[in-house]
């Protein structure tokens, strides 16, 4: 057997190379301007490429040309909401033929042009020093839960990180927020690293938790920010759906730029932020990408494997692609004809955005760092794979939002994953020869299976699902054998 995969090397936080970057500027005529040339000079004269967001893909031509790695999205606040997102991830997936994401992306704004430009001076004077070790975590509990802040640590694979616990929780138990709590210890979020908040989130606040005005008072240079709360993506422009009379009803409506959840996060000093313009899906997706941040990931990679989950969720429902439904305002959906995991979660997650610069790389590349270890060894003609998820977080890592077992309501787990193929191999059957949770054996498991190339190279995306079962607990282990096609190399 011959072991396969990527060298990984300790990668500084610099600007990439011109020729793998690219600026997407829909606001040449305007002050915001100044933001999309500053993001250019700062990538060694990155091209600044017009482009309009209610019709991204006339830009396919010029980015098939480009060939970027990275791209950063520069608009105003007012041209991003869940139907723009969609559409540019869309986009996104088009520049070959496979149906993954062929470039790491994020966005670029602020509630004013002087926002957007300090955005842009705060990622270049962080990528100048070494992020802070010390991250943050700002849960909502519920229940009869209270308010609590303390340290502790977070340890990720060889990996230790010094981290400040702000919880929330109502003060009743119900709803409501402990304001003087929420005054006293916000701000000792200050100086972290990475943040990952959380709870029930509307577009101004993350309900029981921070509001928009109170991140405004505090410093969070130089950290990136992951919320994983509904709706605190937005800019301005939300999706309000209501339930009304057996049907989900969609109208878009608008807040103030200084009401934006978002918008202050990015005023405050933050260097990334990553959350949902629409009602996020459920499960610890963020987490995911929390994690691969402090791995050393850069903020465009997070997304970009969360868009090749997304992908094989679709795939999973006989979809070719990435197919988000256009949202209508005053639209109307019957609830019995949605399916929940379908036509809910798996589109929602479509609405997860990173705002940023999709280079920027806080942490050293630490891949050993990772809960979920995968390794492809050559055997014969064949490939094995194995793939490794630590107990600690099996629930973050396998927790599977976008698939459902065929006839229950049982939530499903999964491991999932791109394995790079070697030179000349093609993939055939793909089958699982042994799967484990702890001690117990992992039973029905399928397999969705999708190709990508990727930089020249070529990956078999794969994810394989079984049932939660209620006791069990452990290291989980899948082995699988992925057959070469006779004669193909």
């Amino acid at each position: 057997m011959r072991a396969i995969g990527l060298l990984f090397l300790f990668v500084a936080a610099v600007p990439c190379a011109a020729g793998d970057y690219v600026v997407l500027s829909s606001v040449s005529k305007s002050a915001y301007d100044r933001a999309a040339q500053a993001l250019a000079k700062y990538h060694e004269g990155a091209p600044i490429v017009p482009f309009d967001p209610a019709d991204p893909e006339a830009v396919l031509p010029r980015l098939r040309e480009l060939k970027p790695r990275y791209v950063a999205i520069v608009v105003h606040p007012d041209e991003i909401d869940v139907n723009s997102v969609r559409r540019i991830l869309v986009m996104a997936s088009r520049v070959d033929d496979d149906p993954f994401v062929d470039f790491e992306f994020a966005y670029v704004t602020g509630a004013g042009p002087e926002d957007a430009l300090k955005f842009v001076e705060n990622i270049a004077r962080a990528s100048k020093l070494q992020a802070p070790r010390r991250i943050g975590r700002s849960p909502v509990y519920g229940g009869n839960m209270k308010c609590s802040a303390s340290d502790t640590e977070l340890a990720l694979g060889p990996l230790r990180f010094p981290e400040r616990l702000v919880a929330f929780a109502a003060p009743d138990g119900k709803d409501g927020r402990d304001q003087k709590f929420i005054d006293a210890n916000l701000k000792s979020l200050s100086g972290c690293g990475a943040i990952l908040m959380g709870g029930h989130g509307m577009p101004w606040e993350i309900c029981s938790g921070a509001r928009a005005e109170d991140v405004a008072k505090v410093d969070l240079f130089p950290a990136v920010v992951f919320n994983y709360a509904c709706h605190t993506g937005v800019s301005l422009r939300w999706l309000d759906e209501k339930f009304e009379k057996g049907d989900f009803v969609s109208r878009f409506a608008e807040i103030e730029a200084k009401k934006s959840f978002a918008l202050s996060v990015v005023r405050a000093g933050a260097t990334g932020y990553v959350a949902y313009v629409n009602p996020r899906p459920a499960g610890p997706e963020l987490d995911i990408d929390f994690h691969r941040l402090l791995a050393g990931a850069t903020l465009g990679e997070t997304r970009r494997r969360d868009y090749d989950k997304i992908v094989l969720g679709y795939a999973g429902f006989g979809e070719k692609a990435i197919v988000p439904p256009v949202v209508k305002d005053g639209g109307r959906k019957p609830q019995k004809d949605l399916d929940v995991v379908r036509d809910m979660m798996l589109d929602a997650a479509t609405g997860g955005i990173a705002y940023g610069d999709p280079a920027f790389r806080p942490f050293p590349v630490t891949p050993a760092a990772l809960p979920q270890q995968v390794e492809a060894k050559e055997d014969g003609a064949d490939l094995r794979v194995t793939f490794k998820v630590g107990a600690p977080f099996v629930f973050e890592w396998c927790m599977d939002p976008f698939a459902k077992a065929a006839e229950s309501r049982t939530m499903l787990m999964k491991v999932c994953d791109r394995v790079e193929l070697p030179e000349g191999f093609e993939p055939g059957a793909i089958t699982v020869e042994a799967a484990t949770c702890g001690k117990e054996k992992l039973e029905n498991l399928p397999v969705v299976s999708a190709l990508e190339t990727d930089s020249g190279k070529r990956f078999l995306h794969v994810k394989v699902n079984w049932a939660y079962r209620e006791g069990i607990s452990g290291d989980v282990e899948v082995r699988l054998r992925i057959s070469g096609k006779t004669g193909t190399r």
